[in-house]
């Protein structure tokens, strides 16, 4: 009986027919991970102007990495590409 679920389970489909916490989770991921690498990027332009050079060398970049903490972002991306599985299933279907 669908009277008794919560209205997350009956909700509207927002984005894709996946439904609404897919779509929420591949929003989030998307959203993780544009403002990890526009820190990543901005952090290296400071290291760059600190450092007087014209381009980023692998030492600067590894080092700049090193300090963004990068394995709990990439666990947070890991667990959102999984709960957001079904909305990129949908997405890639209709191509």
């Amino acid at each position: 009986c669908d009277a008794f679920l919560p209205v997350y389970v009956t909700g509207p489909n927002i984005f894709t027919a996946a439904g609404l916490p897919s779509d929420s989770a591949a929003f989030l991921l998307l959203y993780t991970a544009a403002v990890f690498f526009l820190n990543a990027k901005k952090g290296s332009e400071k290291l760059l102007k600190a450092d007087d050079r014209e381009s980023p060398t692998a030492e600067l970049l590894l080092r700049d990495i090193g300090s963004k903490k990068v394995f709990p972002t990439a666990l947070l991306l890991s667990q959102l590409y999984i709960l957001s599985e079904g909305t990129f299933d949908e997405i890639f279907s209709r191509f």
